[in-house]
């Protein structure tokens, strides 16, 4: 996340939700097979940027390493090893 924090311009960043326990990712609406459960996941805003912004922003940036979403509150980044991208439709 420092990573992500440097790319934009050092902004804040208010972490939304990382690790999850089963039950809290049930309560949460998460994937059954969430990052979240495994600790690589975060859903983060970047203060003063839009969450669109900053999924453009890193989109290509972030590349193969993992999963990137973006919703028009928060922005989903994690560490799966392989490309993923996807939108929350919200």
């Amino acid at each position: 996340m420092e990573e992500v924090r440097s790319r934009m311009g050092n902004r804040p960043i208010r972490i939304n939700s990382w690790y999850r326990d089963p039950a809290s990712n049930k309560a949460a609406g998460g994937a059954i097979y969430s990052r979240h459960m495994a600790g690589d996941a975060v859903d983060f805003v970047v203060v003063g940027i839009h969450a669109y912004n900053v999924y453009a922003e890193l989109n290509r940036w972030w590349g193969s390493r993992g999963g990137l979403a973006s919703s028009s509150i928060f922005t989903h980044i994690d560490s799966r090893g392989y490309y993923a991208r996807w939108s929350y439709g919200y």
